[in-house]
């Protein structure tokens, strides 16, 4: 590193007018940061050091010996930048300072090219307040791997933070994504699958949407348009058809600039194949008179995808329509990308829709992700997922031109720029994204300890929380002394604030578990021993030690989380809760309300085990202690499968690995049922809590069917299975078992949330190694919404097996 006391940017005159908005972002990043003084100066200039001397691949062929003078030492370094390959599309070639010279010679390939190889600059400086650190470059050329780089920020009350935003706010996140490589947002209209406002938006949503448009033209980007059908029979109705038009025309007609729109063809919206072509020829006409060169993309985003549906959809893209530029793979498109990639007519481009925001009822789910943190964190907690992201980005990355990310709000943060980073090359390592990261936004002093930081709080997810519990507690010590170590002015800085609270978070979570855990096994244990004539006493014991388990000696940590959670809204208008800050709900995004959410089966207990009447015998309250006990521990008479277990999912031969099918596409994988997490922080006696086994299950996209080997069985004996079904949805579809070609059981559909039921073995079942291979299928296609929480496959004795029924209990 060079040390630098002054900076001079060069440049031609003509380049001072055409890279006017990425040059100044450049000098006001700097100046932010540092008290230097940093001139701008126009090419060529006597010797003067050091200097940013910044031209374009044209300007660069007037720089010879007969055109212009340059010091000797400026001029090897453009005979090295000569000597470098040339960029493609928005790359640049940069020879760094060294010790000859601290002066740099950055060439852009074209005007977006030198945007990213200041923002390349940028991230590689090291700033202080008194001078920068010039990184030693002896020579780079970088071109992105993708042509498509970019992020949805949809101004609308579904996101966690951007719908408090005012302008301001969007052009400094907006220039933060270009200096790491984005050239492409995506904004949203006014109306979406949502409450048209709120009062907490500080400008009317087609306003911001028209000065956005504005602004992203302005830095050089692409304006995307993401515009959802809400109505799936809109073609068939002209009153309603001829509203829509008339809103998107005038949307139309306000945006200074439309690159693309692209359309998803379900959630929401959802249209049969045939319709939803002819829908989006009208939109692409109507699109065409105002912004002649967009272009159109599609998507085949649908919670319920029959094969026929989709055949039509591949049918009407072989049509080759003239308005379609490309399609979009994202949530809920039924199959890998590489088939979709196989079936698309080579001619339109593929672009990826990743869903990075979202840890649980996405499309790239946290993979056997502890219930625990599942429910109390919830779907939108801060998530930095580095290490998961890269493998998930490159096991689709040949497929694809590219990417614009779905996004909530700021929870995502760190994901944005990992994702961006592989899109501008696959191959780069994380630890360069984040320590390149850390050195931009939080300081060139913490990199490497934000590094690491990052990197722990992804890795508290991969396992139990009580068993991680004490590795938790110190990487809350770790950002605790980095927080000393940096001093109090870093908790003015959000990008800080925001692990910060999540390292909080975890810990109180992990804590809670252990400690109501052990109070929840001080209780069981007592019932277990439960006779008639200590029921009272049981009693007794069993509601003071579910007292002291609810009241954990861990509250007084959630002043720290509450300080954090209202700082951040302060600084970004991150709303980690619904009452103080006003997010939508507990699952989207307002975490912090959800943290006292079960870790155990106390709240169950609480609810449940004083239900009786009074009437009872103590013979008959103690069977019901009993029946509650054997609620939440299932006997175990044979083997016992529960699937918030890992070891149990082991069975399963229908759940990929990640690596191979991150999103789980065509694979089992286990999901958990927030409504059941969320109905125990209800007070309402009436309604219903369940047991921690019971809310999570093993499930499946689209109907792919579920299967488990069972091994270690004798072919000559009697088998019966005992399963609980779930049900996370309004909706059951309807579950069938089958063992090879006989038939456990037809169609359950679910009444209630959760049944148990059990069914005798047919024989033959086994095949010769003695394994039970054991298979669902649901009788529709939906994304998934129902499956199996545990199952007990015991052996029928000729006591047991007058037991055996086929129904629920």
């Amino acid at each position: 590193m060079i040390l630098c006391e002054s900076l001079n940017i060069i440049q031609t005159q003509e380049a001072f007018s055409r890279m006017y908005w990425a040059v100044d972002a450049f000098r006001e990043e700097l100046i932010k940061r540092t008290q230097i003084p940093i001139c701008n100066a126009v090419f060529p200039l006597a010797e003067v050091s050091p200097s940013l001397y910044i031209l374009t691949e044209y300007e660069l062929t007037c720089v010879s010996s007969d055109v212009i003078e340059l010091p000797a030492s400026i001029r090897c370094k453009f005979d090295m930048v000569k000597k470098l390959d040339k960029p493609g599309r928005e790359g640049f070639r940069l020879v760094g300072s060294d010790s000859v010279d601290s002066s740099l010679v950055l060439i852009g390939r074209d005007q977006r090219g030198i945007l990213y190889g200041l923002g390349h600059l940028l991230r590689k400086m090291s700033i202080f307040p008194d001078r920068i650190m010039l990184p030693e470059i002896s020579g780079i050329s970088e071109t992105p791997e993708k042509s498509i780089r970019g992020h949805q920020l949809g101004y609308r009350p579904k996101s966690n933070t951007y719908d408090h935003w005012e302008l301001t706010q969007f052009r400094q996140y907006i220039r933060e994504l270009a200096f790491f490589g984005a050239n492409a947002i995506e904004i949203l209209p006014p109306r979406t699958d949502d409450v048209p406002r709120t009062k907490e938006m500080v400008s009317d949503p087609l306003f911001m949407m028209e000065e956005l448009s504005r602004e992203i033209s302005n830095m050089g980007l692409d304006v995307w348009v993401w515009y959802p059908n809400l109505d799936s029979s809109v073609i068939k109705h002209p009153d309603a058809l001829e509203r829509e038009l008339e809103e998107r025309r005038i949307i139309f007609s306000r945006l200074p600039k439309i690159d693309h729109v692209m359309i998803p063809s379900g959630d929401p919206g959802s249209m049969a194949a045939a319709d939803f072509f002819v829908w989006c020829s009208m939109i692409a006409d109507l699109l065409h008179q105002y912004h002649p060169e967009a272009g159109v993309w599609i998507s085949l985003q649908e919670f319920e995808t029959a094969d026929e549906k989709l055949r039509q959809f591949y049918l009407k893209v072989a049509e080759n329509p003239e308005w379609l530029r490309g399609v979009v793979y994202g949530p809920w498109v039924k199959g890998p990308l590489e088939e979709l990639r196989r079936i698309i007519p080579r001619q339109y481009q593929i672009r990826r829709y990743p869903d990075i925001g979202h840890t649980m009822v996405c499309q790239y789910p946290v993979p056997d992700w502890d219930p625990v943190f599942a429910a109390t964190l919830g779907r939108e907690v801060f998530n930095p997922r580095p290490r998961a992201y890269k493998v998930i980005h490159n096991r689709h990355a040949d497929g694809s031109s590219g990417s614009i990310t779905y996004s909530e709000g700021v929870n995502d943060d760190i994901n944005k720029f990992v994702w961006m980073d592989q899109d501008w090359e696959k191959g780069r390592d994380i630890r360069e994204t984040l320590e390149d990261y850390a050195r931009f936004f939080i300081g060139s002093y913490a990199d490497k300890d934000f590094t690491e930081g990052i990197l722990r709080l992804e890795s508290h997810w991969n396992g139990s929380a009580a068993e991680k519990a004490e590795e938790i507690g110190e990487t809350l010590q770790f950002w605790e002394r980095l927080a000393d170590r940096l001093g109090p002015d870093i908790l003015m800085n959000y990008r800080f604030v925001m692990p910060y609270l999540r390292a909080c978070c975890d810990d109180y979570v992990a804590k809670r578990r252990i400690w109501e855990l052990a109070a929840e096994m001080n209780v069981c244990s007592r019932l277990e021993d439960a006779a008639a004539d200590s029921v009272s006493s049981t009693l007794d014991f069993a509601a003071a030690e579910i007292a002291r388990g609810l009241m954990h000696p861990y509250q007084t940590r959630m002043r720290n989380i509450q300080f954090l959670s209202d700082r951040a809204y302060d600084l970004i208008r991150w709303q980690t809760t619904v009452t103080r800050h006003g997010g939508q709900n507990i699952n989207r995004g307002a975490f912090v309300e959800g943290l006292n959410k079960p870790v155990s089966n106390l709240m169950f207990l609480k609810r449940n085990l004083f239900s009786g009447t009074g009437d009872e015998t103590p013979e008959a309250y103690c069977q019901h202690m009993k029946k509650i006990l054997r609620r939440m521990y299932p006997t175990v008479t044979g083997v016992f499968l529960r699937m918030d277990n890992i070891g149990s999912c082991s069975y399963c031969l229908s759940k990929s690995a990640v690596p191979e099918d991150p999103g789980g596409s065509r694979a089992s994988f286990t999901a958990v049922t927030l409504n059941q997490f969320n109905q125990a922080l209800q007070e309402t006696e009436s309604i219903p809590v369940f047991p921690i086994i019971e809310q999570t299950y093993l499930t499946s996209f689209f109907g792919s069917a579920i299967r488990i080997s069972i091994p270690y069985l004798v072919n000559d004996r009697s088998y019966a299975i005992t399963l609980c079904y779930v049900r996370d949805f309004r909706r059951s579809y309807g579950l069938r078992c089958t063992a090879g070609n006989n038939l456990i059981h037809d169609y359950v559909t679910l009444e209630q949330q959760t049944g148990i039921y059990e069914f005798s073995i047919p024989p033959g079942c086994l095949n010769s190694a003695g394994e039970l291979e054991l298979c669902w299928e649901t009788k529709d296609q939906p994304v998934y919404g129902e499956g199996i929480a545990w199952l007990e496959l015991h052996e029928i004795t000729d006591d047991a097996g007058k037991n055996i029924t086929s129904g629920a209990e």
